[in-house]
């Protein structure tokens, strides 16, 4: 399987019809192929899988990126499986299956943007809803003067006119304008009617309409990078420097590269805070979130990540589904494949996954 640092993901399609989709991540220097073996278990239940390649993983990435790696750049590889899996499953259910620090960010992504539907739209002028309801963000914006008045910038996707894309369809980016306000030529439509533009938004298709997230039917951990045994944190004493290696844990036969930068372990700590501050505000009743069926895979022997004390952290209406393995390493956190479990143990997993796929 390929991957790539533009297309962050490799797909594997079931032989018969497409009941629903999964999204699977790996571990922290993990390569992406080793949980081949558990997505062909989903593809064999007739699920589409999305095989998530994240930052700094895989055969193409480069080693800076190794070395420079951040928590966004995952959440937003997490972030762009997810959108493939909604679109294979074409309305059909979808699954979120992540190892250790793909466990961490697959839940954390799901948090994040759980957080952003809830806030309200926010517009940068006090007509944009009523007058003309273009969709403003943060970094978007249809007027003329938004860069002087308060800076909010034009995105690819939003222009201030309705003809621009017939007349003169300017590559609008996220740092310039089309009007002479950003600093460049000024635009021969500024003297554009309102009625016009309305009349165009009216003639809008409906597949410009953004979709409505969509959850996950349900989420399975494998060994959780989110609470961890205590020596595990002595590695935040080396945060500020994040171009340190140190040796892998990870077994020859698995890792990507020979060490783990701290900059990937502190990208794995701020996921962990993330999903901490989400769930304490739920549990404290400042928001609501509603967490899909949540399955946790764990050994209790496993000396890096303590599995069932995730449960502490999640609010009280959720109850999680705890499934104890037992591995055959020496470190007992790796139980994604066969090997690593031995037969017996590893087709009873399998059994519970398809029993659990097909319950969605």
């Amino acid at each position: 399987m390929r991957f790539s640092e533009k297309r962050p993901f490799s797909v594997m399609l079931p032989r018969g019809t497409v009941r629903g989709s999964v999204v699977v991540l790996h571990g922290l220097n993990m390569k992406p192929e080793c949980m081949l073996e558990l997505a062909a278990v989903c593809a064999e239940a007739g699920m589409a899988v999305v095989l998530g390649s994240l930052r700094g993983h895989g055969e193409q990435s480069p080693i800076g990126a190794w070395a420079t790696v951040t928590s966004e750049d995952w959440l937003a590889d997490a972030a762009a499986c997810r959108n493939e899996a909604i679109r294979l499953a074409a309305g059909n259910p979808v699954w979120l299956i992540g190892f250790s620090l793909g466990a961490a960010c697959g839940f954390a992504e799901y948090l994040q943007r759980i957080e952003r539907e809830r806030k309200p739209a926010t517009s940068c002028c006090s007509r944009h809803k009523t007058e003309h309801p273009v969709q403003v963000s943060t970094t978007t914006s249809c007027r003329s003067r938004h860069k002087a008045e308060h800076p909010v910038q034009v995105s690819t996707t939003t222009s201030c006119c309705s003809r621009h894309k017939t007349e003169h369809p300017v590559q609008v980016s996220t740092t310039t304008s089309c009007r002479s306000a950003a600093g460049g030529p000024p635009c021969p439509h500024a003297a554009c009617g309102l009625a016009e533009y309305l009349q165009n938004i009216k003639k809008k298709p409906e597949t410009d309409v953004p979709r409505p997230f969509r959850g996950y039917a349900g989420i399975i951990l494998f060994s959780p990078a989110i609470r961890l045994r205590p020596w595990a944190h002595a590695v935040r004493l080396l945060f500020p420097w994040p171009r340190i290696r140190l040796s892998s844990l990870a077994g020859v036969r698995y890792q990507v590269h020979d060490h783990t930068s701290i900059a990937a372990y502190r990208a794995l700590f701020a996921l962990r805070r993330l999903i901490r501050t989400e769930l304490s505000r739920v549990r404290r009743g400042l928001e609501t979130c509603p967490l899909p069926p949540l399955t946790i895979i764990y050994d209790a022997r496993d000396i890096l990540t303590a599995g069932r004390a995730l449960g502490r952290w999640l609010p009280g209406e959720t109850v999680p589904a705890f499934h104890r393995v037992r591995a055959k390493n020496t470190w007992h956190h790796l139980i994604t494949d066969r090997r690593a479990l031995g037969d017996e143990a590893w087709q009873k997993l399998t059994r519970l996954i398809r029993e659990m796929l097909d319950s969605g």
